[in-house]
C-alpha cells in the first residue's frame, strides 16, 4: 500500500460527501440515497462502486484492445448495485461492444474485463451479473 493519498473525501454537508482526486484536482460527491433519508441528488457511494468497476473493466478492455489495433470508441457499461441489510449483495453490468460478436478478440476482451482489479477486489458473496451486446 502507497503511503500516499490519492482521494480526499470531506463531508460537505448532512448526508453530502466530496471526493477530490489529488492529482488533477477532480471532484465528485456522493449522496445517501432517498429511500434511505438521504438527498438523493448525486449517485449513491454504491453507485459509485458500480463506476468504479465499470471503468476498470473498460480500461482493461481498451487497453487491450489499442494493443491489438482495435477501437472500442463508443463501448459502453450500464451498471447497477443493489443489495439489502446494509450490504451490497450483487453488481449488474451490462457491456456494449461496437465490435460484432464473430470478432477474434471476443473471447479476450471477455476475460479482461472479467480479470479487472476492482472487480476481482470484491467479497465472493458478491453475485456479478454480466449481460454482453456485441454490435
Amino acid at each position: 500500500m502507497t503511503s500516499e493519498f490519492e482521494i480526499q473525501t470531506v463531508q460537505e454537508r448532512q448526508f453530502r460527501c466530496i471526493s477530490r482526486h489529488k492529482g488533477s484536482g477532480e471532484a465528485w460527491n456522493t449522496d445517501i440515497p432517498l429511500k434511505l433519508g438521504g438527498l438523493g441528488f448525486f449517485a449513491s457511494p454504491a453507485d459509485t462502486l458500480a463506476a468504479a468497476a465499470s471503468s476498470c473493466m473498460m480500461s482493461m478492455m481498451t487497453f487491450l484492445a489499442a494493443r491489438k489495433n482495435a477501437d472500442l470508441t463508443g463501448m459502453k457499461i450500464d451498471a447497477a448495485a443493489g443489495g439489502e441489510d446494509g450490504m451490497i449483495r450483487h453488481l449488474a453490468f451490462r457491456i456494449t461492444v461496437p465490435l460484432e460478436g464473430t470478432h477474434p478478440l471476443r473471447r479476450v476482451l471477455e476475460e479482461a474485463a472479467g480479470g479487472c482489479p476492482v472487480r476481482k477486489s470484491l467479497h465472493p458473496d458478491v453475485e456479478v451479473r454480466t449481460e454482453w451486446v456485441w454490435k
